[in-house]
C-alpha cells in the first residue's frame, strides 16, 4: 500500500512540476486538426492506448508522461488473495481520501468481467483517476492524471484498457 502510495505521489510530483515550467500550452490536436495517434501498449495482462509521443518507462512497474507534463499514467501490481469488487471499491475510496481529491467520486467499474473500482477527482488543477482491477492473483493499481485540456486522453485510455 505504502509503495502505491509512493508510486502515485512521484508522478504527481513530476507532473506537476513539468507543467509549471512548460512555457507554452499544448493544444489537444494538432495544427492539421487531425486527431490525435495513440499507442498499443500491455502491462499485467492489460492492453490499452495511450497518446503517442508519451515517454514510458515498463518493468516491474509501468509509469507513461506527456512531454510537457499535461498527462501521465502510473500502474503497478500487487499480490492479492481474496480481492474483489469490494475490496477494490473501499481501497479506490481510501486512496482519494488520502490523496484529497477534490468532487471525488468512486464507482465500481469493469473491465472484460473483472469487477473493480474507479476513483475520479481533482488534484491542484488536474484530472485524477485512480482505476483498480483485483484478479485471483494480483491486484492492477492505475493512477491517472491530466490537465483538463487533456481529458479526452483520460477518457480515451479508460475506453482502450482490456484483457
Amino acid at each position: 500500500m505504502k509503495k502505491i502510495l509512493i508510486a502515485m505521489l512521484l508522478l504527481i510530483g513530476a507532473l506537476t512540476a513539468q507543467a509549471q515550467t512548460s512555457s507554452a500550452p499544448a493544444s489537444q490536436d494538432d495544427p492539421s486538426g487531425d486527431t490525435p495517434w495513440y499507442l498499443n501498449l500491455d502491462f499485467a495482462g492489460y492492453n490499452f492506448e495511450i497518446p503517442a509521443g508519451s515517454v514510458v518507462e515498463k518493468g516491474d512497474k509501468f509509469l507513461a508522461r506527456y512531454p510537457d507534463g499535461t498527462f501521465g499514467i502510473s500502474m503497478t501490481t500487487a499480490p492479492a488473495t481474496g480481492a474483489d469488487q469490494r475490496r477494490a471499491f473501499e481501497l479506490c475510496r481510501m486512496l482519494a481520501a488520502q490523496m484529497h481529491l477534490e468532487k471525488a467520486d468512486v464507482k465500481r467499474y469493469n473491465v472484460n468481467g473483472v469487477g473493480g473500482a474507479r476513483a475520479t477527482g481533482e488534484l491542484e488543477g488536474q484530472l485524477v483517476t485512480v482505476l483498480i482491477l483485483p484478479d485471483s492473483s494480483k491486484e492492477l493499481t492505475t493512477v491517472i492524471m491530466a490537465s483538463k485540456d487533456r481529458e479526452a486522453w483520460l477518457d480515451h485510455f479508460m475506453r482502450t484498457i482490456h484483457r
